[in-house]
């Protein structure tokens, strides 16, 4: 179930192919356009869980915008803090769990992109269809 916030429209530079390359590198600019193509916004208001370590459900990719997230690890130990744009949640959609935990603060902006669509996206061209698996297993570790 997606936390509740309020869905809204964003227009902005930062989504152009050429503005996400740098944030998610390794994804080839057909896949980014896709990427843009599904995903959708959600502002947060009130700071709280956005997903638990191990959650077997709604399984989505995501890129914080706007805000901030704290990161924790199954110990519930704070492990990181970001803010600014970053893409995160992706290994929910790859091995159909979470491997963190995350609080969004308040007055964040996070886009969603589907598990379904994650996937689409990623299998046909990614440097990842190959050996995805191993360098996600590495990267969450």
């Amino acid at each position: 179930m997606v936390r509740q916030g309020i869905k809204c429209e964003i227009e902005s530079d930062a989504f152009s192919v050429g503005a996400i390359n740098d944030l998610i590198p390794l994804l080839n600019p057909e896949q980014r356009e896709m990427i843009l193509d599904c995903i959708f916004f959600i502002r947060y208001i009130d700071k709280g869980v956005l997903y638990n370590y191990g959650d077997t459900e709604d399984l989505y990719s995501y890129i914080l915008i706007e805000g901030e997230m704290h990161i924790f690890n199954k110990k519930n130990t704070l492990i990181d803090i970001v803010s600014g744009m970053s893409f995160f949640g992706y290994q929910g959609p790859i091995f159909k769990r979470r491997t963190h935990t995350i609080y969004i603060e308040k007055d964040s902006i996070v886009g969603f992109i589907k598990r379904e669509d994650f996937l689409k996206i990623l299998m046909p061209f990614s440097k990842f269809s190959k050996s995805g698996a191993q360098l996600f297993s590495a990267v969450s570790s």
